[in-house]
This record gives structure tokens, sequence and C-alpha cells, in this order.
């Protein structure tokens, strides 16, 4: 890796790690850089108490019931306090993975790198797409957004209109972003087959431009082993991936 000295107007000149790349990397349809990013001391201590919690219930269920899975937790939040108490914290952890404040400012960088350039962040929750949208004040699509508002905000980022895009789980299916060349994956949930739907978004060739995906993961959490799912998956092949941090 190379260290680049970035001109992004008014923060002036900012040190960016950048990947080197040899000459074949010409024929690399799409570089993925991974970027790890850790939680703060106060997100990680509530993460780690809500591990506790979860762990505590699975194991004593466990005790009763040697056989006891997950599922079964799913299916006593209706009427046991404890295990609606251990499936809050679940859902806690699950929050503080995908919107801790750290991809938040890693997305900020993403942004002035890439200034003036098409760009799609994909979300795996509403959650997460709102809280990136009031941070940079970006269009917006969710799962709940009208039609016509969704093509209306796709036809604006074709356009020029809309040079940034964010996006849940609505533009995998069936809907094109071709111009994009640049896409963020800010960690969160998504299967195999999303991973190929969204490289697919930006892999399309545009002259000699070659896509960039960013993915951003939390280190010491499962979102670790959803990227790593994600990247065993075949839409993965002709990617060439670097680690930045």
């Amino acid at each position: 890796m190379v260290c680049m000295w970035i001109w992004t107007g008014s923060s002036g000149w900012l040190p960016t790690i950048c990947p080197f790349q040899p000459p074949e990397a010409r024929h690399w349809p799409t570089t993925m850089l991974w970027i790890p990013v850790a939680l703060s001391d106060c997100e990680q201590y509530t993460y780690d108490q809500c591990s506790r919690v979860v762990r505590r219930y699975i194991a004593r269920r466990r005790e009763e019931q040697p056989r006891y899975r997950w599922q079964g937790l799913c299916g006593e939040t209706g009427a046991a306090p404890a295990a609606r108490h251990a499936m809050k914290a679940y859902h806690l952890k699950e929050v503080i993975e995908n919107r801790c404040q750290e991809k938040l400012r890693v997305l900020e960088d993403i942004f002035r790198l890439h200034v003036g350039q098409k760009t799609i962040v994909f979300t795996g929750s509403n959650e997460m797409a709102m809280a990136v949208s009031r941070r940079f004040w970006i269009l917006t699509i969710l799962s709940h957004t009208p039609k016509r508002q969704r093509l209306a905000a796709l036809d604006g980022f074709a356009d020029g209109t809309f040079q940034v895009l964010v996006a849940d789980r609505v533009p995998d299916e069936g809907i094109d972003v071709p111009d994009a060349k640049v896409a963020v994956v800010p960690g969160g949930q998504g299967a195999a087959r999303q991973a190929r739907q969204r490289l697919g978004r930006v892999l399309r060739k545009s002259g000699t431009a070659r896509a960039v995906l960013y993915e951003v993961v939390c280190e010491n959490t499962k979102d670790v082993r959803r990227s790593r799912n994600r990247r065993r998956s075949d839409a993965f092949a002709n990617v060439k991936r670097t680690v930045l941090g």
C-alpha cells in the first residue's frame, strides 16, 4: 500500500492509504477494499454486556435441554420474560454492529476521497440507511419508499442530479445503477445472493473505468463472519481484495 495526499477542499490535504496495484490490475473488473473498524469503549461495553445476557440464557436452557438451539429462543419470546430480555440484547448487538460511530466516520472519508463520483451505499437496515442520510444529507431509498419516489430518485442519480445514494435492500432486486462506480457496504445483514446483486450494480464497465467496492466491518463482532460468508461466494471470484487499516 502507498500513502497519498488527497485534496479535499475545505479540509485541505488529507493523507489517504491506497492499495498498490501491479500492472495486471487493469484486468481486474473490481477492486474491493475491506476496512476493519473498532467499536468505541462505550459501544464495546454495551456489546459485551448484551453478549453475556444472550450466552447465559442459552447456557441455562441447554442445562435443561441439551439439544436446545437458537430457534428455541425465538419461539419463547412470547411467553418468557427472560427470553424477551435475551432477544432484546441480541437485537441491540445488531444495532451496535450496524451503526457504530466509526463506520460513519469512515463513510465520511470515502465520500471525500470520491467527491464528484457517483457512489451508492448499500445498508442492511432502514435504520442504518436513515443514520447515513441524516449524517450526510443524502437521498435515501427505504424498504417502504413508494415505487414512484424510488424511480424518481434513481432517475436523478442516473442523470447526475444526485451524486450519492443510500439504500436499504430495495435496489438489490431488479434495479440497475450502472453509472455507479463506487459502492460501499457498511457491514450489516446480507447473504451471498445479495452480494452478487450488489456487485452487479457496479461491475458493468463504462469505458475503461473499473469499480471500487468498500466493505466496512466491525472487528470482533459477527459482522466479520457475515463479511467472510459474502466473500466466499462466486460474486467475488474476480475481485481483488485489499485490507486497509
